[in-house]
């Protein structure tokens, strides 16, 4: 029986921490750096690259912490 490809779509979910000056900068950066961009998950069994486009989705960005830097 011959291989076939497979194309799924997955919902995941992932920490950033942005440095800004208000959390409203912050997520205008995570959205602008993110959306569109190609993330490497490491490699298949055979070697070959496990890449994918991600992207945020509509209400994806909640903030989980504040920390202020020195």
């Amino acid at each position: 029986m011959a291989e076939k490809d497979f194309t799924f779509d997955v919902e995941m979910y992932a920490t950033f921490t942005v440095r800004a000056e208000t959390a409203e900068e912050a997520e205008k950066i995570l959205d602008e750096r993110v959306s569109g961009a190609d993330a490497n998950f490491g490699a298949w069994a055979n070697g070959d690259p496990i890449i994918s486009e991600v992207g945020i989705v509509e209400e994806g960005i909640h903030l989980v912490e504040k920390a202020d830097v020195e």
